[in-house]
């Protein structure tokens, strides 16, 4: 039979104030839902304080109640107190700033659990026992006062909570056999969802992998499209800016014309010079170096007037070099025996930088590139080996890029660019071999060279992938395919020193030499004329051809008596 549980009556919250050791202890009861008592007791009159909160079952207190005398004599195992260092320091105790700084915890009663109990108040200590006490004596005046507790012997309180206990565990036996049927119904229902969640993503993944499928197809596409589309754009814009234009009349018929210039002085001899006809108004110039001055003087070919200086060099100039931006703006590139680099805008006759080098061999040509991969650069070569060709940006304050890699093994005469498979190229004429280096890539493309070796002082591109070179000391000049790195042909002429070269069209090519320019049929791949000067006895250095209003097809060269001479067609 089940002994029913006692009968308490319910309690309004009730205040008691505790006094204890010279201690103030407040402790509040009230009755809350489930027959249970709320306990809260603060000590208020100390900065060291700590509170108590519990909430114990009717049954529980009344067991308390009468174990009291069998707890006493194990005080140590019941409380549990949380105690934090205040030291000295004074805690203001306002509502808004409490702090706990004990909390006193108690194990279920019956359970006999050890309990470590420690109570460390700073100046003041309550033992355990006291504490108890404080709680006891409450209980007894609640149950004496209320009236709310009846008396059990310990017998009638032990078959209670036996036969309590039995039909706890018979319901709890029932609870959980319908608990594990909707676990485990739950968990049939949780691996359906998982696989179909596990189906939809793998569907989901696939649908994903195709897409990202096709729009990377779709991407590749595009790039590679525009990638095409640019290497078009760069190789027309490329040959553009290196087009040599042909020439139509019979270039054996060439005979001197007139003396543009005779810079007589013992500063040097007269090796570079640049021609063109200015965009604006389609007025042809030459520009040479003045040796009396080291200044760059513009002469209007037409009447040999000198229009404008550039002034800024201090040595002899070694390269002049003319170059057209998108057919809009136009460059002169100067280099001095100083290794010092000019650029000048010729549009405003202005300089627009200056670059030094800190070669220690001479700089025998220069060239700029615009519209590689959307850069425009320059391109500085050393005559000198164990010293890199460098690429600068071309821009207002040029910063040096790159060496280009392998071309420290040269000593450079001239530099030539190329085209091909959709890849970059600077080809270099050097003593005695020709060096093809990748220009934005650390790749060696090719070197070319045959017996007998000489000195390769120029040349130029033709049919886009073949190099016609000359050969200062053989009395030659070489045909390189440069596709399969190998000598196309080769024409011997009777003259020496062989300094320049030029294309007068795809059939003629004309070489200055020492005394003569010779002309050379490169289909008959043989020379069929050779022009003497036997009078002037020219040593030609520089060569350069310029279609002029008033002259028609003409030739311009320079030569070691500091003399530019123009040549034109007999018949104009």
């Amino acid at each position: 039979m089940v002994t029913p549980a006692p009968v308490i009556d319910k309690l309004e919250e009730t205040t008691h104030q505790l006094n204890l050791n010279n201690d103030i202890y407040i402790l509040t009861m009230k009755t809350i839902p489930y027959e249970k008592i709320h306990f809260n007791i603060r000590q208020v009159n100390n900065i060291s304080f700590y509170y108590y909160e519990k909430d114990y079952d009717y049954e529980e207190i009344t067991k308390i109640l009468l174990l009291q005398r069998n707890y006493y004599d194990n005080i140590n195992k019941i409380f549990k107190f949380y105690d934090t260092a205040l030291k000295r320091n004074k805690v203001s105790l306002t509502q808004d700033k409490q702090k706990k700084i004990m909390i006193l915890s108690l194990k279920k009663i019956l359970d006999f659990d050890e309990i470590e109990c420690c109570l460390n108040l700073i100046e003041k200590k309550i033992t355990n026992e006291e504490m108890i006490t404080i709680l006891f004596n409450e209980i007894k005046e609640m149950k004496l006062n209320q009236n709310k507790r009846h008396d059990y012997n310990i017998n009638n309180i032990n078959n209670y909570e036996n036969n309590e206990n039995n039909e706890m565990i018979q319901t709890l036996i029932k609870k959980n056999e319908q608990l594990e049927k909707k676990i485990n119904f739950i968990i049939d229902e949780n691996i359906k969802l998982k696989n179909s969640i596990s189906e939809l993503k793998n569907t989901l993944e696939e649908i994903n992998k195709k897409n990202n499928k096709e729009e990377k197809e779709e991407k590749e596409e595009k790039e590679e499209k525009k990638e095409k589309e640019i290497f078009v754009e760069e190789e027309v814009n490329f040959k553009m800016q290196n087009i040599d234009i042909n020439f139509y009349g019979n270039p054996e018929l060439l005979t001197l014309r007139d003396t543009i210039t005779n810079n007589n002085s013992n500063s040097g001899w007269l090796r570079e010079f640049a021609l063109y006809t200015r965009l604006t108004d389609n007025v042809e110039y030459l520009v040479y170096n003045n040796k009396n001055s080291y200044n760059l003087d513009v002469i209007r070919l037409k009447d040999k007037k000198l229009v404008h200086y550039l002034k800024g060099h201090k040595d002899k100039v070694s390269v002049i070099r003319y170059f057209v931006q998108k057919n809009i703006k136009e460059y002169l590139l100067s280099c001095d025996e100083s290794r010092i680099v000019f650029c000048w805008d010729i549009q405003n006759f202005s300089q627009k930088f200056k670059i030094h080098t800190n070669y220690s061999g001479y700089i025998w040509d220069a060239l700029i590139l615009f519209n590689i991969r959307e850069n425009n650069y320059i391109f500085l070569p050393s005559n000198s080996t164990n010293e890199y060709t460098k690429i600068y940006e071309f821009n207002d304050l040029p910063q040096f890029v790159k060496n280009i890699y392998n071309t420290n093994e040269n000593k450079t005469n001239y530099i030539l660019p190329w085209y091909y498979n959709n890849n970059y190229y600077l080809i270099e004429c050097c003593n005695s071999k020709i060096s093809i280096n990748n220009i934005l890539k650390d790749e060696h493309y090719a070197t070319l060279s045959n017996e007998p070796e000489g000195l390769h002082c120029c040349g130029y591109i033709f049919n886009d992938n073949f190099l016609c070179v000359t050969d200062y000391n053989n009395n030659l000049i070489r045909i390189w395919d440069l596709i399969n790195k190998s000598i196309f042909s080769e024409i011997y002429y009777e003259s020496n020193l062989a300094y320049g070269i030029i294309p007068w069209n795809d059939n003629y090519s004309i070489v200055a030499c020492s005394g003569c320019l010779v002309i050379i049929d490169l289909k008959q791949k043989r020379m069929v004329n050779k022009i003497s000067f036997k009078k002037l006895k020219p040593n030609f250095c520089g060569i350069k051809k310029i279609k002029l209003s008033n002259l028609g097809e003409c030739v311009v060269c320079s030569d070691v008596n500091n003399s530019i001479r123009l040549f034109n067609l007999k018949n104009i």
